[in-house]
């Protein structure tokens, strides 16, 4: 007896575990993967066996700077809400940008880069209560290797190197959101 109570215990912690879902799982119900694909043309989901899969800025075959998986995401996530799409694409491609900077050493573009992290941040709270930000930059960040890296250029950013100087008001919402983002 104790050992079939302690099985059907042991399964139901199973059940429970939380599978990884795929950015598809996240569409609305009132649309279909092939609809959401045409209409904000997304990239193809990335294959794992790509060479560039695991690195940082990963697979990005359309070369918009916006990692495909991170695309995809966002696109199945948000849509239909356009605004809400641009918005977190400006995001994840300045992400991207100030990787590429921190990389290459140059501080003028990766001081640039963090204030366009910081920009886009900031515009879509000004029209989103919810956790877009927080979910996009998860997924920047999906991997051990890249939490790494996240973590170190962002703390050369804020370990007083007077890499963020920038300020402004927080409800100047024309100063976030003139980045080219599409607003309301």
């Amino acid at each position: 007896m104790y050992k079939i109570l302690l099985l059907l215990v042991s399964l139901s912690f199973v059940g429970c575990a939380k599978a990884k879902l795929e950015p598809e799982d996240l569409i609305d119900p009132k649309y279909t993967v092939a609809q959401v694909e045409h209409d904000l043309k997304l990239p193809p989901k990335p294959s794992k066996i790509h060479p560039d899969y695991n690195t940082y800025n990963s697979v990005d075959s359309n070369n918009n700077k916006v990692r495909d998986s991170v695309e995809r995401y966002i696109g199945f996530k948000y849509y239909p809400d356009k605004q809400a799409i641009a918005i977190l694409n400006g995001l994840a491609k300045a992400s991207f940008e100030r990787q590429e900077a921190y990389e290459a050493g140059d501080m003028v573009k990766y001081k640039a880069g963090m204030q366009s992290v910081y920009k886009a941040m900031l515009c879509y709270k000004n029209f989103y209560k919810d956790r877009g930000v927080k979910d996009v930059l998860s997924q920047i960040k999906d991997t051990e290797d890249r939490k790494i890296n996240f973590r170190k250029n962002s703390n050369k950013a804020l370990s007083g190197t007077g890499l963020i100087s920038f300020t402004s008001p927080l409800n100047n919402r024309d100063e976030y959101c003139k980045e080219g983002f599409p607003v309301k």
